[in-house]
């Protein structure tokens, strides 16, 4: 039986004794090497060696020195955000914000790991455009937000992870994991230069110095625009004709409706399962009046009022109002939420639907110009957050303690409630304001902290890309270790495996200039060297260790590896095999395959001139 020596390339990263472990359970007792470079990494459970060069070719060279093993794999990691990050899901009809781990949960039993395809669901990704000259290692930032496909979705267990926070909110993430950082700030009419950093590398600072994580600012939610919405069924009717005949079946999503619902999500109530509240102030008799009204107006209901002291109720006895209430926004002080409708409404629409929250349960300082809105559940919270970002409204949560006290004899015990703060730049009521705070997205502080438990990620989403968090920033992920099991279990009838996006079975989320690259590459060395490989821009596969013996490759940057070696292959008989993958290459940082490198006459130049020196036996 052939044994396995994977290779990992890094530098003083704090989450590999996370991977070694990773790969120990998926692997069993094989040999890791790690290639360090920088200072002493902790200790591990592998093999470590100091690098002096850089680059996949000479980590790989480098590795022949001390490894054991017949074959020779390269393993970059894996890396994940924590359970409560919380997310952008649609199945296409609908729209909601929830802990990743909800959604993720759902496709594993109990105690189980790894990947899961997942189909017919939708994330809100980046959608990245193509730059005339970008800085090295850099990608130009341009163009929205969107609801994009992805190809499914991966769990694992991890001991520490680490804690980020960034001006507007914080996000857990292992060490591996990537974000798109800049070194300013960003907004959609700003055209900047960003990089992937892996969490680990992220620089805390001030606006003059650290990483700036790329917030979400506006979006392209492209499912169809609900106009109105649905009151009761044909059913209801039927018991009672008379009482209904007053009542609408269908409404228009209007400004005053909207502003409605946000008095509902403030003060409102559904009481006995069939009757609507509302409760307010005694002092706030311009609000109580303004919800009459608009009950009258749109649903044709009158109110009956109970003045209770210092707090007045209006109440609406009629079930299904109470049930439409309750089916888009919930009920109960921590079981409400936002509906779709409200996020794919217009922007005069989202601002009348806070007006009327912040009347019920938030204030405007007049002095500041800031807004503050207050709510005990943390996921209403965030789904705020989240509808202002998408509407191009900045907003920042705090935690506030209300500690047990007594007033009047009587006992309160201890709370604790969420602020959103909409600072005087942003603040929607105003004529004018920024889309974008200067430090917005600047990283405060990172530390590494205990988790034993599960962190999950959204796999293949375009440009490998997704939006996370209290408030939502760009997050990345790439390889992961179940892949590379994928590729090795093919070596029992290969020297060389590679990991192809073309071949049957196998399939590529890239954009098409990219993919156009890739055929034309292919086609220079199936015409100059004969070579038959559908995918020579890969840069996920296993070798054998007598291939990279024969072959003797030195200094080849990055993926190119691939070319020389596939040919020598070829030269001494050795049997190559493609493995189909579902492939997003990534956007910058630290890949093996940059989209800068590969684009442009420049590359093809490149690789044209290696086919020919390794035609004639120069190279």
């Amino acid at each position: 039986m052939d044994s396995i020596s994977i290779i990992i390339p890094t530098r003083n990263e704090p989450y590999i004794g996370t991977l070694v472990k990773k790969l120990r359970k998926i692997f069993g007792n094989v040999e890791i090497i790690v290639i360090e470079k920088g200072k002493e990494l902790p200790k591990v459970d592998a093999k470590v060696v100091r690098q002096k060069t850089d680059g996949l070719a000479n980590a790989f060279f480098e590795a022949l020195k001390y490894t054991h093993g017949n074959i020779i794999a390269d393993m970059d990691g894996d890396g994940s955000v924590s359970g409560d990050t919380q997310v952008m899901i649609s199945d296409g009809n609908k729209i909601e914000i929830m802990p990743i781990e909800m959604f993720v949960n759902q496709f594993f039993k109990k105690g189980e790991e790894g990947f899961k395809p997942v189909k017919d669901y939708l994330t809100l990704a980046h959608s990245f455009k193509k730059s005339k000259s970008p800085r090295k290692g850099y990608l130009k930032l341009e163009g929205y937000a969107e609801l994009k496909p992805f190809s499914g979705v991966y769990r694992h267990w991890v001991p520490d992870i680490y804690r980020v926070k960034y001006r507007g909110g914080m996000v857990d993430a292992t060490g591996n994991h990537s974000v798109f950082v800049s070194k300013s700030n960003w907004s959609p009419d700003k055209k900047i230069s960003i990089r992937v950093k892996r969490t680990f590398e992220l620089i805390a600072g001030n606006r003059f110095r650290g990483d700036h994580i790329i917030p979400l600012n506006k979006t392209i939610l492209r499912i169809p625009n609900i106009k109105s919405i649905k009151v009761y069924s044909k059913r209801d009717v039927k018991r009672n004709k008379a009482k209904y005949k007053k009542i609408p079946s269908r409404i228009r999503i209007s400004k005053d409706l909207c502003r409605l619902f946000g008095y509902y999500v403030a003060d409102g109530s559904i009481v006995h399962k069939k009757s609507l509240c509302f409760s307010f102030n005694r002092k706030e008799q311009d609000y109580i009046a303004d919800v009459q009204k608009t009950m009258k107006h749109i649903f044709n209901l009158r109110g009956k009022i109970y003045d209770n002291g210092n707090e007045v109720n209006i109440y609406y006895y009629f079930l299904h109002i109470a049930k439409f209430f309750e089916k888009y926004f919930g009920k109960g002080v921590r079981g409400k939420k936002i509906p779709t409708f409200i996020f794919l409404s217009s922007r005069k629409h989202v601002v009348e639907f806070v007006r009327g929250w912040v009347n019920g349960d938030g204030y405007l300082s007049f002095s500041s110009k800031k807004v503050f809105i207050s709510t005990v559940d943390y996921n209403l919270a965030t789904q705020l957050v989240w509808l202002l970002a998408c509407h191009g409204i900045i907003s920042t949560i705090s935690r506030k303690v209300t500690r047990e006290r007594y007033i009047q004899e009587k006992k309160i015990k201890r709370t604790i409630s969420y602020e959103i703060m909409i600072p005087k730049v942003s603040n929607l009521f105003l004529k004018r304001q920024n889309c974008l705070p200067v430090t917005k997205g600047l990283i405060t502080s990172k530390k590494l902290k205990i988790h034993n438990d599960y962190v999950y990620d959204i796999v293949g989403s375009e440009g490998e890309s997704f939006y996370g968090g209290m408030f939502p920033v760009l997050l990345h992920n790439s390889h992961r270790p179940e892949d590379l099991k994928k590729i090795v279990s093919e070596m029992k009838d290969a020297d060389l495996a590679i990991g192809s996006r073309f071949v049957k079975g196998g399939r590529t989320l890239d954009k098409q200039h990219r993919q156009i690259i890739s055929f034309a590459t292919r086609k220079i060395f199936a015409f100059i060297l004969g070579l038959k490989i559908e995918d020579m821009t890969a840069g996920f596969f296993a070798v054998r260790k007598e291939v990279l013996q024969k072959a003797k490759i030195k200094n080849v940057p990055g993926y190119k590896i691939l070319f020389p070696l596939a040919y020598k292959a070829k030269q001494n008989n050795f049997r190559i095999k493609e493995v189909p993958i579902t492939f997003v290459q990534r956007k910058g940082g630290k890949s093996h395959v940059s989209v800068f490198r590969i684009s442009g006459i420049r590359e093809l130049y490149y690789e044209l001139k290696m086919a020919i020196l390794l035609r004639i036996g120069l190279f």
